[in-house]
């Protein structure tokens, strides 16, 4: 569930990305990293934050994720 208001999207370097699915463009949260030792490389671990706006590329609607993760 998305909430009916806009916030910038925060800028954190290398936590926040984007992922387009279909004609909607989803904000993403990395809040850790999980090492697999037989592969010898990290897996980031991500959640949706929120859903950019259609208006304007740098505000977004907010899910309960938000609240969590990025206003501490």
């Amino acid at each position: 569930m998305y909430y009916d208001f806009l916030v910038k999207i925060p800028y954190e370097s290398g936590k926040i990305s984007k992922n387009r699915r279909r004609k909607t463009t989803y904000i993403e949260y990395t809040y850790g990293r999980k090492y697999i030792p037989e592969k010898k490389y990290n897996i980031p671990q991500r959640t949706t934050i929120g859903k950019m706006a259609d208006s304007d590329e740098s505000m977004m609607y907010p899910n309960p994720n938000y609240e969590k993760l990025v206003i501490k």
